[in-house]
């Protein structure tokens, strides 16, 4: 299963689990773009006003005006349409400049105000840099293989194989052997996340048509809570899923107990839960920090010091 449509299954779960309700609920507060024609004259108007600094090509002077620009977004706000043309070209810029995070920066901003898709903007940007970026191949190598590892912490698969494609455009025409072996582990990195998101995502793609059952619940709620951290959106998946000691907790979960001697039973349990290739430890004890951390006001000693003793076991685990 390619990585861009196994992620595509695991979006479809995450609407299911309440995410499209949060994220409908951010678009609304979130500008429209603007129209074309509307943007026009705008950008005739900057392009006139910073004419000189448009006329500098090198690297250096396009990234300090996408600075000039995004520092403009930021108090342009009752402005909405020379807010986004700003953004925009100011992303533009910094991909001729050849810094990504710059234009991911700046992507981040534009999709906090408007309704854009920042991961598709991302992933447009990276492929525009490599024939744009205005800086040596290396230094384009070195900004793909960092987006690459970032994007795997997230298990986005879809980012990480985008990011290794250029990179191997790059690379492997290049015959430096280090380059080509960084390359290649990174990419057998990206491969094996994408083998372990495949039953992830076949779970996720049974669940459409049959949301109620057991197993594939358990698949993806484990995955959600256990590999990603999304406790909010797991949590429901893992109660009607086929492990009857994990829906048992995650159904005490859900009902979130406001007394004392409940979240401290809860975050026990957590706590105490065995660890396990599929319910790894740290990510399970994490979770009962949270509940030590709702119980904490309550408690005295010794449960007081116990829950707190707990709760930085928990944050500064490896």
């Amino acid at each position: 299963m390619r990585p861009g449509r196994a992620l595509a299954f695991v979006a479809m779960v995450l609407f299911a689990a309440g995410v499209a309700r949060a994220q409908s609920q951010s678009e609304d507060s979130r500008q429209p773009v603007p129209n074309s024609s509307k943007q026009s004259p705008v950008l005739k108007e900057l392009k006139e006003q910073y004419k000189a600094e448009y006329a500098n090509r090198e690297a250096d002077g396009q990234l300090q005006l996408a600075r000039t620009f995004r520092k403009e977004a930021a108090i342009s706000g009752e402005d909405p349409v020379r807010q986004f043309v700003l953004l925009r070209e100011a992303r533009e810029l910094a991909v001729n400049a050849g810094d990504l995070d710059e234009a991911f920066g700046i992507i981040d901003d534009m999709a906090k105000l408007f309704t854009v898709d920042a991961s598709d903007m991302k992933v447009t940007a990276m492929a525009a840099s490599l024939d744009r970026a205005r800086v040596p191949p290396g230094q384009l190598v070195d900004q793909y293989l960092k987006i690459a590892d970032a994007a795997l912490a997230t298990y986005d698969v879809r980012m990480a194989s985008q990011a290794m494609v250029l990179t191997k455009r790059i690379v492997y025409g290049s015959h430096d052997a280090a380059a080509i072996a960084r390359v290649h582990a990174t990419d057998l990195r990206v491969h094996e996340a994408s083998r372990q998101l495949e039953p992830v995502a076949r779970a996720a793609n049974y669940l459409k048509d049959h949301p109620d059952d057991a197993r594939a619940n358990l698949t993806v709620g484990r995955f959600l809570c256990f590999v990603r951290g999304m406790w909010t959106e797991g949590l429901p998946l893992l109660a009607k899923g086929s492990d009857k000691t994990l829906a048992d907790l995650a159904n005490k979960d859900i009902s979130h107990p406001a007394d004392a001697p409940g979240q401290m039973q809860l975050a026990d349990a957590w706590w105490s839960l065995p660890d396990s290739k599929d319910t790894p430890q740290k990510q399970s004890r994490q979770r009962a920090a949270y509940w030590y951390e709702q119980a904490l006001p309550q408690l005295n000693d010794p449960q007081k010091t116990l829950a707190q003793q707990r709760i930085t076991e928990a944050k500064t685990a490896n």
